[in-house]
């Protein structure tokens, strides 16, 4: 099994070749016609002299070799893993901070009710997120309240944005997941909504790929601080409240009620101004 590691931004989309594909010089897979996977393990075991023992012994050679190095780059996976949970906020190195790492490699549900400032720390947390040069993806209806200008006003880079819109809302989570499974992104947003919904086995596969890829699925609702989650399976649970401080300046004030890395819930105020003609 040959990986290649392609480029987008700081991630790659890792692709599995085939069984009896090689890749040429230049980075292009090649099928090697005539040849299966193995065969000259076969050819060895089918050959009286030694010349076809030795060619089979040299292939098994190099596909343990293979094997080899993807178990110790598995193992690096795992530590690396492991040194982020007891390094991360659980262990006291940092006091709560909404950032991406704070959400990197969980699955994170940040609800609002009723006009609250959900929308604008998930923005700021997308721009977080670019800055250290992470990917992002955004997926929504077209009925949801994402407006790119004022994603571009709060320093969000469109350009660097992708937004995906599936027709239905029921395939909101399903299109989130085809998203982490690529690798390709450090950050998912879902804007859900009110009809906040997702199965157990797809919530499973969503914190399953977020752990894998080290990358951030952030679920947006609306339902009130007392509400429940939307299951166990989330790793951080947040409520976002809006408090008017000025003629033109808010209070955004996160709550965080459910965080599996700390023993205790916290919380976080930003101050944000209102757009122009809000009142």
């Amino acid at each position: 099994m040959v990986r290649r590691e392609g480029g987008l931004g700081r991630r790659g989309v890792r692709v599995e070749l085939e069984p009896g594909v090689r890749e040429a010089d230049g980075g292009e897979p090649v099928i090697e016609l005539g040849r299966d996977h193995g065969a000259g393990q076969a050819e060895g075991a089918g050959q009286a002299e030694g010349i076809g023992e030795a060619e089979g012994a040299g292939e098994g050679e190099g596909g343990s070799g293979r094997r080899a190095g993807e178990e110790q780059e598995a193992r690096l996976a795992l530590l690396e893993r492991s040194r982020r949970r007891l390094e991360g906020p659980g262990a006291g190195a940092r006091p709560g901070r909404w950032d991406w790492p704070e959400v990197a490699g969980r699955l994170a549900e940040l609800s609002q009710w009723r006009g609250g400032p959900a929308l604008t720390l998930a923005l700021r947390l997308v721009r977080d997120a670019q800055r250290r040069g992470e990917p992002v993806a955004w997926v929504g209806t077209r009925q949801s309240s994402f407006y790119p200008p004022d994603a571009a006003e709060l320093g969000v880079d469109l350009e660097a944005l992708a937004v995906v819109r599936p027709p239905r809302e029921e395939d909101l989570a399903l299109a989130a997941e085809w998203l982490a499974r690529s690798g390709a992104f450090g950050l998912v947003v879902v804007d859900l909504g009110a009809r906040a919904a997702v199965p157990m086995a797809l919530q499973s596969r969503l914190v399953a790929q977020a752990q894998r890829h080290d990358t951030g699925v952030l679920c947006l609702t609306e339902k009130d601080v007392s509400s429940s989650s939307l299951s166990s399976l989330v790793s951080l649970r947040a409520h976002a409240q809006l408090r008017r401080r000025g003629p033109d300046a808010f209070e955004c004030v996160l709550e965080v009620c459910k965080d599996k890395r700390r023993s205790r819930p916290w919380r976080l105020v930003e101050v944000a101004h209102g757009v122009a003609g809000l009142r």
